[in-house]
């Protein structure tokens, strides 16, 4: 696990200024190991590549980044996991390979001089990577499909307004980085606001891909790769290069033989046993490394279910628990279950206190951590604190496991939702009408956008400045770079219901998992120098499920696979499943009126600030009252409003830190 950053061509500012800020801004993400290699084109075009390295797998200086291969072709700044690297290793040895060292950034560099491209598709993990070839003179930049890890870029040419450019271009300069922030503290961006990650931040809480919160910064999209090319000192691109990766499962993927054995499964003991197989390869490869690995135990099924196999498949191993405890209702419950799991496991419990006295260091410092403004993430950005004060530098997290297995109540909804309309509308049209007012899909984006959504459109419009009332409320995205669409037409209720538990699946992968779990997940975690590792979110797990959707229906799923599925034996899942769910939420009612009083006053007053981050002085002043004569309404509307105003503090809060603006 690492920060990566770097260069090709001549960016606008000094190269002393960016080469310094490139590794200073990202030593939190690699505190063990900092490095940078140079290297320069065959027409003299200078580049660089940057790593801040936070050693897990090899923690000799062999494994040290940017690395080089051994006839000095190709050199490579990796961030992430490869979780099948030994079986890469393996399969390369066999075909002449050598290696120097034990880790899975050699295992990439051998794997691409003796593959190409054809690497990238049998990589299993979490990864964001840059890639020199000096023989071809060619830049490779690519990101794991699920997104787990950011790669964020900046240039004067390939970047559209929209997005990554489809068309030929070329450019003279290319910066990149696993964090926004580096690239404005290496001045390679103006301090200027996307107004589209404000309207995107207002509906979702966090900014959608594929926007930053600074104008010009775009993330690669996951599971792509970005070629650059170097001609005559400039950068070359044409829609062929920015493509796909895709995960397939090959014969050397250790999960290709647990699909062939749900494929050819009769019984319901033999598809319970495919599953078990899928899980428990699954967690295995995940414990991976020469560090101590922890687990983020609550006491629901997700993190249960991880325990339990993590203890399965490593019965030796000493294993550390990390839960936190937050005073509030419910908490108590939680903590003990967790306590009661970690007992059963013989696991290392640790348990993090927070209470309300914390908020007034607890919120600075999480605002600090944040790379883009995100509403989420408090409980990440905690229990993570504590797991770096134990020394721990891996935990395993069950997020992903609610989008996997259907676990939230807007699955239901919407389902459900989904359904009714489905059923009305093929009565209509078998009527001899038709509802000609809007697609299905349009149907489905408004469906979801109404049960997730932050601020209504009508509300955001209210509070932008007029010159911004233009912009497009950004509506969810759907293009699953490895998830196809598997839902058809059907009229009846059963059938549609299951059509609306897939869409808002796919929905749930490609907005709020990626632009908030997965994206606070690593920034909030790296923060303190963590490796925050998402078994559930595996994208081989998640295809081995879809192709198990003919033998468990997916509205069959729910968290009773898991349940099922447990290991041989254990008791903790079943009981897990017993306790209600509770979702994390912090008190933000109480602190907003409490210790975050002064500060949320300040920033509500301070009109230069408010129009600088796009938004009506007179209107955000007007919320905050509102908020303020709520104290004696019921708890739900005062949370509801307190979720709001709480997003609006973060964004000024972030505005006012990085010092942004519109033009």
């Amino acid at each position: 696990m690492c920060g990566i950053a770097g260069y090709l061509g001549r960016p606008p500012a000094p190269l002393p200024v960016v080469e310094e800020a490139l590794l200073s801004a990202q030593r939190h993400r690699g505190p063990d190991e900092q490095g940078r290699l140079r290297f320069q084109a065959r027409d003299g075009t200078l580049g660089q590549l940057v790593s801040t390295r936070l050693a897990i797998v090899d923690l000799s200086p062999e494994a040290s980044q940017p690395m080089r291969s051994l006839d000095g072709r190709l050199s490579l700044s990796f961030n992430g996991e490869i979780y099948n690297h030994q079986a890469l290793r393996d399969a390369l040895r066999a075909e002449g390979a050598q290696f120097q060292s034990h880790s899975d950034t050699e295992v990439i560099l051998a794997g691409y001089a003796h593959w190409g491209d054809r690497l990238w598709p049998r990589l299993r993990g979490m990864f964001a990577l840059a890639l020199w070839d000096a023989a071809r003179d060619e830049l490779r930049l690519l990101r794991d499909p699920m997104g787990q890890k950011p790669l964020y870029l900046c240039s004067d040419g390939l970047l559209a307004h929209d997005g990554l450019a489809r068309h030929k271009t070329e450019a003279t300069y290319l910066c990149f980085a696993s964090e926004v922030r580096t690239l404005l503290l290496a001045q390679t961006v103006p301090r200027r606001i996307d107004r589209h990650a404000l309207t995107g931040f207002l509906t979702w809480g966090s900014v959608p891909e594929p926007h930053s919160v600074v104008d010009g910064v775009r993330p690669l999209p996951p599971g792509h790769m970005l070629r650059l090319r170097v001609t005559q000192q400039r950068l070359q691109i044409d829609p062929a290069t920015l493509v796909a990766v895709l995960p397939a499962a090959e014969p050397i993927d250790p999960l290709a033989q647990p699909v062939g054995a749900a494929a050819h499964a009769r019984t319901e003991s033999d598809r319970i046993a495919a599953l078990r197989s899928a899980l428990a390869d699954t967690v295995s490869s995940h414990l991976q490394g020469d560090v101590p690995v922890g687990i983020l135990l609550s006491g629901g099924i997700d993190s249960t279910s991880i325990a339990a196999w993590a203890r399965c498949v490593a019965p030796a191993h000493d294993l550390w628990a990390f839960t936190l405890a937050t005073g509030l209702p419910g908490s108590d419950e939680e903590v003990a279950q967790a306590r009661a799991t970690a007992q059963a496991l013989r696991l290392r419990h640790h348990v993090a206190r927070v209470s309300s006295d914390d908020a007034a260091t607890l919120a600075p410092r999480w605002l600090a951590a944040q790379d883009q403004p995100t509403v989420d993430g408090g409980n990440t950005f905690l229990i993570c604190e504590h797991v770096h004060q134990a020394r721990c530098k891996v935990v395993l997290s069950g997020a992903g496991g609610d989008e996997l297995f259907l676990g939230y109540g807007l699955h239901q909804r919407f389902a459900a939702a989904w359904a009714g309309y489905r059923v009305l509308s093929t009565w209509l049209r078998r009527s001899g009408l038709s509802m000609v007012w809007a697609s299905d899909d349009r149907v489905a984006a408004w469906l979801y956008q109404r049960q997730r959504r932050l601020f209504a459109p009508q509300l955001i419009t209210r509070l932008l400045l007029p010159g911004l009332r233009d912009t497009p409320i950004l509506g969810p995205t759907l293009a699953p770079p490895f998830l196809s669409e598997p839902w058809a037409a059907g009229g009846d209720s059963q059938t549609a219901r299951v059509e609306g538990l897939l869409r808002v699946q796919a929905f749930e992968q490609q907005n709020y998992l990626r632009n908030t779990l997965l994206r606070d997940g690593d920034i909030l975690s790296m923060a303190h120098s963590v490796e925050l590792r998402l078994p559930w979110c595996d994208p081989w797990l998640w295809l081995w499920l879809q192709a198990l959707d003919p033998i468990f229906p997916t509205g069959q799923r729910g968290k009773s696979l898991l349940v099922a599925a447990a290991p041989k034996g254990d008791r903790c899942v079943a009981q897990a499943a017993q306790c209600p769910k509770r979702g994390f939420d912090l008190p933000l009612d109480a602190w907003l009126r409490g210790p975050l009083f002064s500060a949320a006053s300040r920033l509500f007053s301070d009109e230069a600030l408010i129009s600088s981050a796009g938004l009506l002085p007179h209107r955000v002043s007007r919320l905050w009252s509102i908020f303020l004569a709520l104290q004696a309404s019921p708890s739900a509307l005062r949370r509801r409003v307190a979720h709001r105003i709480w997003a609006l503090f973060v964004w000024l809060a972030y505005v006012q830190k990085h010092a942004l603006h519109f033009d």
